[in-house]
């Protein structure tokens, strides 16, 4: 079974595209603590690898993942960057979010 896009004018989709803007407004604002609070706390914070065949399907159990962190892992993740950001300066972030697919 092929899962169907959601159309942009779906009220589903407006929600999905609205939260994006909003983690990425977050992540360049550097609020790196109002970004890791959109995360319920049974969530996971996946980057698959890039050379993956299928990354949608892949699993941190049986595949590369640059990052699979859980919550707790994720608010570390911040504290760290928070620190190096106090030393090192922020660095610099640039996002693009076109053609949003929801499935």
């Amino acid at each position: 079974m092929n899962p169907t896009a959601l159309h942009p004018k779906d009220a589903l989709y407006e929600r999905v595209k609205d939260f994006l803007y909003e983690e990425v407004a977050l992540i360049e604002d550097w609020r790196l603590g109002e970004w890791v609070n959109l995360y319920v706390p049974e969530g996971h914070y996946y980057l698959p690898a890039l050379d993956l065949p299928a990354p949608e399907a892949a699993s941190p159990a049986t595949s590369l993942f640059i990052v699979a962190d859980d919550q707790q892992q994720l608010r570390a993740r911040v504290r760290r960057v928070e620190d190096a950001m106090r030393m090192n300066g922020r660095s610099h972030t640039t996002h693009s979010l076109t053609n949003i697919p929801v499935l």
